[in-house]
């Protein structure tokens, strides 16, 4: 199940919880390369009715209310609107649709992130910010140490005891060894 990204269908668990969105990744990238030279004349409506199947067979045989299609459609309905193959007053209304049916599965907090994800790619030109460049350059190393390293921290803050008032420390000290971590794999 871990070799061909399965374990979501078979209610097994990772090997390490951050590899779920590989999953995602891979189905994604294997969707849209065989669907996007089919789908990229279509109207963005089209193109979202289509994704519904999928939000259904992804319930169906996961048993869980994912809405990962949705999100790729969001994706992908904010690029064509970025890269100029939709209008605005077109592809408004899919995404919208697309949030209430994430907002009925998921609720608010999965909105949220879609509504940010979305305004960051549909609405800033260019990044060239420092901080958020170098943050992308150790991105790949830092999926990949995030949650072992936070892991660690958050079993010590356990097996110490910490006071509640105390734990943002021990987040923080994950965070930072994470950091440190990532920009030492993007190194090699």
């Amino acid at each position: 199940a871990h070799l061909f990204y399965l374990v979501p269908l078979t209610g097994q668990t990772w090997f390490n919880e951050a590899y779920w969105t590989l999953a995602y990744e891979f189905v994604f990238y294997l969707i849209a390369g065989l669907a996007f030279p089919l789908v990229r004349h279509w109207h963005i409506g089209g193109v979202l009715a289509a994704s519904l199947p999928f939000v259904a067979i992804v319930i169906a045989m996961s048993g869980r209310q994912e809405v990962a299609p949705l999100l790729f459609f969001l994706g992908f309905a904010c690029c064509r609107y970025r890269f100029g193959i939709d209008r605005l007053e077109t592809t408004v209304p899919s995404a919208v649709v697309a949030l209430i049916l994430i907002w009925h599965f998921r609720g608010n907090e999965d909105v949220f992130v879609a509504l940010a994800t979305l305004g960051a790619i549909a609405f800033n030109p260019s990044i060239k910010w420092r901080p958020l460049l170098a943050l992308g350059t150790i991105s790949y190393s830092l999926y990949l140490t995030h949650y072992p390293f936070g892991v660690v921290f958050i079993k010590l803050c356990r097996v110490l005891k910490t006071p509640p008032q105390f734990e943002i420390f021990f987040a923080l000290a994950g965070l930072i060894t994470s950091l440190a971590a990532a920009y030492a794999f993007w190194r090699l």
